[in-house]
């Protein structure tokens, strides 16, 4: 009997298209992995953002939520007031924005960090509810698991594979679409008008 050396291309054929097969199969389910881990990071991170608005927020004596700079277009100076809060207290470390929690993993923007540095560090990758902007604490919760405090930076696009997330003034974080988004809460349209009185 003729003993054979090697693979017939008809064998290679077969096993490269396996290979393809499988390939197809499990890249796109690696994608939605990453995609779902991602937006668990940036979940984490709305959470201890949101953590370190309430801890403003009682060392103001319960009076106001966070305002800064000489006006509401200034929303994005937030993390400034909040570094404290979120145990970086080295100024070096502070100046060079080396708090991960501001950064969102799926950041679209041509940003390298989620803070922007300059004479007042800016938020890049998450946006404070301008309607809460120095608001008195007693004017603005009317349902505190329906009053938005941050969310991500582009919510109408959907950052997160259309999703958008947002925390909320008791702590919890949400991942709503845009039609969620602007549904009604309390009698208020829209994310960001929901609890205010």
């Amino acid at each position: 009997m003729k003993s054979r050396n090697g693979y017939s291309a008809f064998e290679l054929l077969v096993v490269v298209a396996v290979i393809a097969i499988l390939a197809a199969i499990i890249f796109p389910t690696y994608q939605l992995v990453r995609e779902g881990a991602k937006r668990s990071v940036c979940i984490n991170n709305l959470r201890q953002l949101g953590e370190a608005v309430k801890m403003y927020v009682l060392d103001s004596h319960m009076e106001r939520l966070p305002e800064y700079g000489a006006s509401a277009a200034d929303v994005r100076e937030l993390p400034g007031l909040l570094y404290y809060y979120l145990g970086e207290r080295n100024q070096e470390a502070r100046e060079a924005g080396e708090l991960d929690v501001f950064d969102c993993p799926t950041n679209r923007s041509t940003e390298d960090s989620g803070v922007r540095q300059g004479a007042l560090p800016q938020m890049v990758d998450y946006k404070f509810n301008p309607n809460l902007y120095g608001m008195p604490v007693p004017q603005v919760v009317g349902n505190p698991m329906w009053v938005t405090v941050l969310y991500d930076w582009e919510p109408e696009d959907g950052v997160h594979s259309g999703r958008t997330n947002i925390v909320f003034y008791d702590g919890h974080v949400e991942t709503l679409t845009s039609s969620e988004m602007s549904a009604t809460h309390d009698g208020k349209v829209g994310y960001e008008n929901w609890g205010t009185k």
